[in-house]
């Protein structure tokens, strides 16, 4: 097993040109981190030298790692190996690139956040981006992949290779663009030096547009008329996030977020009033009794069309009518006969020892006589507990009974030797998760009519 300092290799992460990502793990604490390495392309050391790569790696080392705020990762260590700078920062599973589903094709449509989910998120990130800016920082590259989320899923921001202090002489290498497309600000593309905080309000305006909508504002245009969640409010705060001249948009990351708050507030008003009238059944609801497979799948890196009806977003095509019943065992669900457990896991486990967790309910479960023994369920099953989110009154119903604050879910189907699929159950997405990150367990077994 290759180490780097202290830290053993795990697995390669990514590559890009600038160097590469690994997981790593310090054996003494037993635990996990995302380790940067500077191993530059041939293309990167024509342009810049390796002197100058190494002088800007270690600028956003030292920045990360001075930086102490809650949405900003944490940097545990910066060092060199075989001549090779590196920087170890803690190691988060999710990022909101994959949580709605964004290819590295970023105008390909992704799956759409509630409003409340998305409102909260940006919360955090313009929270992120004002301590940030409150440093002297310009961070410029605030985009899907780059917000990542801890196991409670609080944002974090990572990857400051692009951001400079407000008044360095930046030094451009010819032809460099600063950013990414489509979430770059005009005038950062034009001109990297002139980009200021109004530029990342600009990008993080992108970042609410494609969360709420599940697409990329076309043209500096802004149009939800078509999105029956959103109020009216939503058209003039994206109109000011992503004005063209930055002198029309928010002057700073504590102005969007005030204007945040108001849409948050003006959501719950909304549903509220919505889910005091009489509501009406979606016609996606299937009022069937469904038998779901039990058996774990290993699906491969292919589109996995077997875990159940799921469309391209990897979200049900159809949701279960619940008929939820709570008995001594368990919470019984007569449009499924699954039999789920009272309460998810406690702790949040690997996909290891979510198998141990459900080894252990069954050795202290003497009552099992006449019904099946507790499992991981699969994906198939998971997604029967979900229900739709297009409409206002799609968010009347109860909670399940167990999963607030706990929304990602172990199944027990695999993808690949390395990775398992698990439930978003807050915007009831399926999504393939390294087996060692830690999520929740909510056991099932099948009912046989007790």
């Amino acid at each position: 097993m290759r180490y780097i300092g202290k830290y053993k290799l795990l697995g390669l992460l990514g590559r890009g040109g600038m160097g590469s990502v690994y997981k790593v793990m310090d054996p003494a604490q037993k635990n996990l981190g995302a380790m940067k390495v500077l191993r530059p392309s041939r293309i990167m050391l024509d342009i810049a030298g390796f002197e100058v790569l190494k002088k800007r790696f270690l600028k956003e080392a030292h920045i990360m790692k001075q930086l102490k705020n809650r949405h900003v990762a944490d940097v545990f260590e910066v060092g060199e190996h075989g001549g090779l700078p590196y920087m170890v920062q803690e190691y988060l599973c999710l990022n909101l690139g994959l949580l709605i589903g964004e290819s590295s094709r970023a105008e390909v449509p992704t799956r759409p956040l509630s409003p409340l989910k998305s409102l909260e998120m940006i919360t955090q990130v313009l929270a992120g981006l004002s301590g940030i800016h409150e440093s002297g920082l310009i961070y410029r590259d605030i985009k899907p992949e780059n917000i990542m989320l801890s196991r409670s899923g609080e944002v974090k921001i990572i990857d400051f290779g692009l951001s400079r202090f407000i008044h360095d002489q930046e030094q451009l290498f010819r032809g460099m663009i600063i950013g990414s497309p489509y979430y770059a600000a005009p005038e950062q593309i034009d001109n990297p030096e002139r980009a200021d905080q109004r530029s990342d309000i600009y990008s993080a305006g992108v970042v609410l547009h494609r969360m709420v909508t599940g697409h990329l504002p076309e043209m500096n245009e802004v149009d939800v008329s078509g999105h029956s969640l959103l109020g009216s409010g939503w058209h003039s705060l994206l109109k000011t996030a992503l004005a063209v001249n930055p002198d029309h948009r928010f002057p700073n990351a504590a102005a969007m977020c005030r204007e945040v708050l108001k849409l948050k507030l003006d959501w719950k008003n909304r549903q509220e009033q919505v889910c005091a009238l009489p509501g009406g059944k979606n016609k996606n609801i299937s009022r069937k009794f469904r038998r779901l497979r039990s058996r774990p799948l290993h699906t491969g890196r292919t589109d996995p069309a077997s875990l159940g009806d799921l469309n391209s977003l990897m979200q049900p095509e159809v949701y279960i009518d619940n008929k939820f019943q709570q008995t001594e065992k368990g919470v019984l669900d007569h449009a499924t006969g699954l039999t789920w457990a009272k309460d998810t896991s406690s702790h949040q486990l690997n996909f290891e020892q979510s198998l141990e967790y459900i080894g252990v309910l069954n050795q202290q479960d003497i009552t099992r006589e006449n019904t099946d023994q507790w499992r991981l369920p699969t994906i198939e099953e998971l997604i029967s507990l979900l229900g739709p989110r297009q409409r206002l009154d799609d968010f009347c119903g109860p909670d399940l009974w167990h999963l607030k604050n706990r929304p990602w879910l172990w199944s027990a189907d695999s993808q690949t030797r390395t990775k398992a699929w698990i439930v978003d159950m807050d915007q009831g997405a399926v999504l393939a998760q390294d087996r060692m990150c830690r999520f929740h367990v909510l056991p099932v077994r099948q009912n046989y009519g007790e």
